[in-house]
């Protein structure tokens, strides 16, 4: 099962270090990677999608696509769904680079045209919307009981 890594990462560190203290940013590939690169950041968690040869990329895990759907919505309770199924849904597109190329490539590579609804620049926006009823997200991670893995 996919994991929401941070919380993961952070536990285990604090088991290591009780008393360290932290800094998260979040920020988009291109800012991580110049981040690290300038040494504003010692370490950069992200998705390979923005990759600088100077920077060594280690995997933690292989992230499998999840679909965001509002909790009362007639597929959420789906053990799986695909993305033909989603096909007439109303879409809120991740318009940044990292998850444009991604999900784009996914809707590219089943040969789906989604029905866009919503164009968002952040992640929480989008869950939002979704939590609103306003349509469906993609997601990397699962977040919680009522993310339903897309299939492939």
């Amino acid at each position: 099962m996919p994991i929401d890594i941070m919380p993961r990462l952070i536990a285990e560190l604090n088991r290591r270090s009780v008393a360290a203290r932290y800094r998260i940013a979040e920020l988009d590939s291109e800012a991580l990677v110049d981040a690290v690169r300038a040494g504003a950041h010692l370490v950069g968690l992200g998705f390979n999608d923005f990759l600088h040869p100077s920077l060594t990329f280690v995997s933690l895990f292989r992230a499998q696509p999840h679909i965001a759907l509002p909790r009362h919505h007639h597929l959420a309770k789906s053990r799986s769904l695909s993305l033909h199924q989603m096909i007439e849904e109303p879409y809120i597109f991740l318009n940044f680079p990292g998850a444009r190329a991604y999900y784009g490539g996914l809707f590219d590579h089943h040969r789906i045209a989604p029905n866009i609804r919503f164009v968002v620049d952040s992640t929480e926006m989008a869950r939002r919307l979704v939590e609103g009823g306003f349509g469906y997200a993609g997601r990397v991670v699962q977040v919680s009981g009522q993310d339903v893995i897309a299939e492939q």
